[in-house]
């Protein structure tokens, strides 16, 4: 499924295949429109299937065909599976699926913190190495993990989802020393506050407050689409290994 690059020695995204997870909202839906409008056969996985087949709505006929709905939990097994074979010959992986819920350390449930570590961890891995076994077998493949500046600190009440994905952050890294043999490029996004409703669940008190005092307006995820595209389109030869994209103001 591969495609050469364009006549500016780019890496061309008209002909090339995805798998998005997460793309029933936020950012993997937004990632999910764009590169159905550049060109590229969407695999769009997420929990809710209406959400998934309204993903085409405002795009041109062509794109609409390129959106390949496939709905369930990326949390199952048996699904990932199921997912993987079905998006099997991708170029690329884009996994864009999370949950998050923010608490005080000492009245966190640990049960989010479950919630969280086998969606964001647990899982990542688990599918990525399904996909990128194939990825190896055809020597080409370009994997984009999106992490959170929590890859790299950690505010008041944010403890158990940093966690994660600080986790992320170094499933990129390696990830990126294993693959690159294989021809395999991974960019990690690291996105500060987005306009997502991953923020819509239901908080503690206190994290319904920081929201509503921060002196800054989030980013939308059509800009972190936007970043990810630009990524993929990058020469053969340069891979982009890091963006960090956050509001202005956000600090």
């Amino acid at each position: 499924m591969g495609a050469p690059g364009d006549a500016g020695g780019f890496h061309g995204l008209d002909g090339r295949s995805a798998l998005v997870t997460g793309a029933s909202s936020g950012i993997g839906s937004e990632v999910a429109r764009q590169l159905a409008d550049a060109g590229v056969t969407v695999h769009a996985s997420g929990r809710r299937e209406p959400r998934l087949r309204a993903l085409g709505e405002g795009l041109s006929p062509c794109a609409r065909e390129r959106i390949i709905p496939i709905a369930g939990d990326i949390d199952d097994e048996q699904f990932r599976h199921r997912l993987a074979a079905q998006a099997e010959g991708v170029d690329i992986l884009v996994n864009a699926a999370g949950c998050l819920m923010h608490a005080p350390f000492l009245e966190a449930d640990p049960r989010d913190w479950e919630g969280m570590w086998h969606t964001n961890v647990h899982a990542v891995l688990c599918l990525t190495q399904l996909v990128a076994r194939g990825m190896a077998r055809r020597q080409r493949g370009h994997i984009i993990n999106i992490s959170s500046i929590l890859a790299s600190r950690v505010y008041p009440l944010t403890l158990g989802y940093a966690a994660t994905k600080h986790a992320v952050r170094a499933i990129s890294q390696g990830l990126r020393l294993e693959l690159h043999e294989h021809g395999i490029k991974v960019t990690e996004v690291a996105p500060g506050q987005v306009r997502t409703e991953i923020f819509r669940g239901e908080q503690h008190p206190r994290v319904s407050e920081a929201y509503q005092s921060r002196p800054f307006q989030p980013i939308d995820p059509q800009d972190i689409a936007a970043a990810i595209l630009g990524a993929l389109r990058m020469p053969l030869h340069a891979s982009v290994d890091l963006i960090e994209v956050n509001p202005v103001g956000q600090s």
